[in-house]
């Protein structure tokens, strides 16, 4: 954190757009949303809540993470994918893990830039 509570708490008072205003504390601090909601709630700001939406999001039921290509073959949702003959199986691994290698580089280079922007 670059601002003390004070400050992002003053900050978020004097904002014409106090919603908008969490998102800019965020983004000036190099920290999350819920970062500043936290800070703001425990000195006493009345941060409004979306508890419509946060009753909606609960009820969602998230995807379950699968760690590995292969492991979709085993995950109970797929039961189509067993009768998939092997080689277009095989294929489709290969290329989910070509995948998978893409998405990790990118996230490792998307966390160097926001570390190199943060002066971390």
């Amino acid at each position: 954190m670059y601002m003390s509570d004070a400050d992002i708490c003053r900050e978020y008072k004097l904002a014409k757009n106090p919603k908008e205003q969490i998102l800019i504390l965020a983004d000036e601090n190099c920290c999350k949303k819920d970062d500043i909601i936290r800070i703001l709630v425990e000195n006493g700001m009345d941060v409004p809540t979306r508890k419509k939406k946060a009753a909606q999001e609960s009820k969602k039921e998230e995807p379950e993470e699968v760690s590995h290509p292969a492991a979709v073959l085993q995950h109970e949702s797929c039961g189509v994918v067993r009768d998939m003959p092997d080689s277009v199986r095989k294929i489709l691994i290969v290329k989910m893990e070509e995948i998978e290698n893409t998405i990790a580089a990118l996230e490792k280079e998307y966390k160097e830039i926001a570390n190199y922007m943060c002066g971390a």
